[in-house]
């Protein structure tokens, strides 16, 4: 086995192995079991986003849509809910959601041969219909009946903090 031939991976390997060992000496409560399960719980969206992702760039492809389409079944996951859907109901339900768009670009990309990211750029636009809704459900304000739309993330998030406060 030639080591040369893993020179650059080998060489991330060993920073990534320093950065643990110095985050480690400096921080020790990071590596405490209630905060591994707490950064492993906060990240299972990016977890669940990147396995689907591995897939397609596995065959050559690129699919930039993946954000757009999970911000559309966070919103329909949270107006469902709101709406009174049973959670064991709703998990299965916003599953069929993300099939059915999955579905629609692989139909586009697949048998008709279109390339990915002209489709999947198309696809991006629809997210910016949901971000009233995102923002409504983030900030509370569908609970409230008290909808303004923002003018930015910024103003956004800043109203989140204000209701939740």
């Amino acid at each position: 086995m030639q080591l040369n031939r893993y020179k650059r991976e080998l060489s991330a390997s060993f920073a990534y192995a320093l950065l643990l060992v110095v985050v480690g000496v400096v921080a020790p409560s990071f590596f405490s079991a209630t905060n591994l399960r707490d950064v492993a719980l906060n990240n299972v969206p990016v977890l669940l986003v990147s396995i689907g992702m591995t897939l397609v760039i596995l065959v050559a492809q690129i699919d930039i849509s993946v954000g757009s389409q999970f911000a559309i079944a966070t919103v329909a996951a949270g107006l469902l809910a709101k709406a009174g859907v049973p959670i064991p109901l709703l998990l299965p339900a916003i599953v069929v959601l993300g099939a059915a768009m999955g579905a629609i670009n692989g139909l586009l990309i697949g048998p008709l041969r279109l390339p990915s990211i002209i489709i999947t750029l198309t696809a991006e636009p629809t997210e910016s219909m949901c971000r009233p809704g995102s923002a409504a459900i983030n900030t509370g304000s569908i609970s409230t009946g008290k909808f303004t739309p923002c003018r930015s993330i910024k103003a956004c998030s800043a109203r989140a903090i204000r209701e939740v406060t």
